[in-house]
């Protein structure tokens, strides 16, 4: 598996994470730390851009500090539908329109993702 098709994999498995119950934010993490550095820069950034909340800007600055980006952004995503709160559906459809989006490209564009060896190139290596 390349570099891209793991961060694609990576990708879906937070979405599945939302629909889980049980330790989702701790999954969620784990899937996102094994993110490439240019996916999470601009994931952070295009999702701090969207949301525009001034007290995440110390978090989403800081490389260091994204663990708790992700966590304030599942709890702000974690309302009742009833309430008009964003809930983790709507999570789920930014996630959406990251994977869509142009940044999302570019931070693809930014990993010098490793070219996958051919199968004959597999098989000489056995």
């Amino acid at each position: 598996m390349t570099d891209r098709q793991r961060d694609r994999v990576l990708f879906l498995r937070i979405l599945k994470c939302l629909d889980e119950g049980g330790y989702a934010l701790v999954k969620i993490l784990d899937a996102f730390f094994d993110l490439s550095a240019s996916q999470q820069d601009a994931f952070v950034a295009w999702s701090h851009k969207r949301i525009e909340d001034e007290r995440w800007d110390e978090v989403a600055s800081d490389r260091m500090q994204y663990k708790e980006f992700i966590k304030a952004l599942v709890m702000h995503h974690s309302g009742m539908e009833v309430k008009g709160e964003p809930t983790l559906t709507d999570l789920k459809a930014h996630i959406g329109e990251y994977l869509k989006s142009d940044e999302y490209e570019s931070a693809c564009k930014c990993v010098k993702y490793e070219e996958e060896p051919s199968f004959t190139e597999q098989l000489e290596e056995l």
